[in-house]
Parts: C-alpha cells; structure tokens; sequence
C-alpha cells in the first residue's frame, strides 16, 4: 500500500518540481534558494536546552515549508525525552523520515528502536538531519551539534545524495574524506541510495563503491545502503516510496533499515555488555 500524502513538493522557482519529476527516480530533493531558518511562529516556545537549532539546507519556500518544520518539532520533542543511550543521526531528508507516517516508522525510528531491543537500555535520539542536506552540512553544522552533545554512543551517517546533482566526483570524494576523518570511531556510515536508472545512477554508483572502500579504510562500520536498495530496483518498487516516488514510504525506510542492522546490532552488543 502506498503511504498517504505527507505534505507538498518543493518548487524550483515558482514551479512544483512534481511537475515534471514525478515518478522519476534519478532526483535529489535540493532545490535553489537560500536556506530557511526554522523560525519560531507567533507564541511558540524556544527549543528545550540541549537540543540544537537546525535548518532547510537548500530548500526554497514552498507551501510543503511548514509540514517540514512540524517534522523537526517532532524530532525535537523526541530528543527532549531521556534515555540510557544516545543516537545521533546524521544525513538529509531520508534520515528525517520525509515520507514516513510517523517518527517510529523512519529508519532511523526503526534503528533506535533496534538499539533498545539489543542494548537492553532506553534510547535517547538526537536526529540532527537536514532536509537537503549535503556532505558540507554535515561536515559544517551537524557533526558540531553533535559534538556539542554530552555524549554520542551511537551515531549513523547516510548523506550524499543530495550531492548528486552536481558532476563534481573528485570534489564529492574529497569532502567524503574530510566527514570521515572527522567521525567518532563507533559511527556507521552509509553509501549512496540506489536512484533506479539515469546518469544520475551510475554516479550514485560507482561514488558508492568508492565510499563503501574509504568508510572500511578509515575503520568506520559500513551499511551497504546502494546495495540494498539496488535489490529492490524495478516496478515493483512502487509501494516502497511515497507519494512523490521519491522518498521511501513506510515499507522503504524498513529497506533503509536493513542497510544498517548489522552493525548497529553489533554496536548495541557491545553497549549491553559496558
């Protein structure tokens, strides 16, 4: 069953890309425009301390900008809950959720939810991700709120896609390595996200061949998410995204989860037993 509509697409420039990108997979869900601050509507509270202020990385205002920004009070009402662990997750639209009927549902919903199952211990999760957002961001805005945590035992990475749109491989690689080096030594990262066929595709899939190389070099675990997801290439896929056919639905974001099982099975193993 495909998951009902969560919101309205994105525009670039005055014109709703679900215009002419509907049922295309080899997209990115950037557009031009500068990004939005998540500002504060009239009588809304201030963020709950401890919980970093984030933005639409790249997004240019649309009607679909509230849904989006009631998707990060969502995030911020669960982080403001406590717990043994902590999670962050990193990453862009995907790792909001976008496309997910509920926070639960998302991967990484399904992933925290995983990690108290295996760990034996309450999962607080920080979701520091951006809708939009590209390797920069996470290098420049997400890595340094997580940072400012008091602590992170657990931290996932899937960003790049959004990358995509530019014919920059070399450039691409290069600030890869840099979110790499930066990295606490239990982070999973993630490759590219299968984009079904296109240009587009083929970047997404020797870039991720690469990463998955890069991420094991660098002694990070590695979530094998363009395979994954490349499994599921096809028609067939449909019930797998959302009602743009971009975003994963319910049924995909539990394929997006599968990338990252293993390893954060063996992460919460290794927090039950310290």
């Amino acid at each position: 069953m495909l998951a009902e509509p969560v919101g309205f697409e994105p525009t670039v420039g005055s014109t709703p890309t679900q215009l002419f990108e509907s049922c295309t997979f080899g997209r990115s869900d950037t557009v031009p425009g500068e990004s939005l601050v998540q500002a504060r509507g009239p009588g809304e509270p201030r963020p709950e301390a401890g919980i970093p202020r984030r933005y639409d990385a790249g997004m240019a205002p649309s009607l679909r900008t509230p849904w989006l920004r009631h998707r990060l009070r969502q995030w911020d009402a669960r982080a403001a809950l406590p717990g043994d662990l902590v999670y962050a997750a990193l990453g862009d639209s995907a790792a909001q959720g976008i496309g997910a009927r509920s926070l639960d549902t998302s991967y990484v919903g399904r992933l925290a939810e995983r990690l108290e199952r295996h760990s034996g211990r309450s999962v607080r999760v920080v979701n520091l991700a951006r809708y939009g957002a590209r390797v920069d961001d996470a290098i420049e805005r997400q890595l340094p709120a997580a940072f400012a945590l008091d602590r992170v035992d657990v931290m996932t990475v899937a960003i790049g896609a959004n990358d995509m749109r530019a014919a920059d491989h070399e450039g691409f690689l290069a600030r890869f390595d840099a979110l790499l080096a930066q990295l606490p030594a239990h982070a999973i990262v993630a490759d590219l996200p299968c984009f079904h066929f296109g240009e587009r595709e083929f970047d997404a899939w020797r870039t991720s061949q690469v990463m998955a190389d890069r991420a094991r070099a660098a002694g990070l675990a590695f979530a094998p998410l363009h395979r994954v997801t490349e499994l599921r290439r096809g028609w067939g896929s449909f019930p797998e995204f959302t009602w743009d056919q971009f975003h994963p639905s319910d049924l995909g974001y539990r394929v997006w989860e599968s990338a990252f099982a293993g390893a954060v099975t063996r992460r919460a193993r290794v927090l039950r037993a310290s």
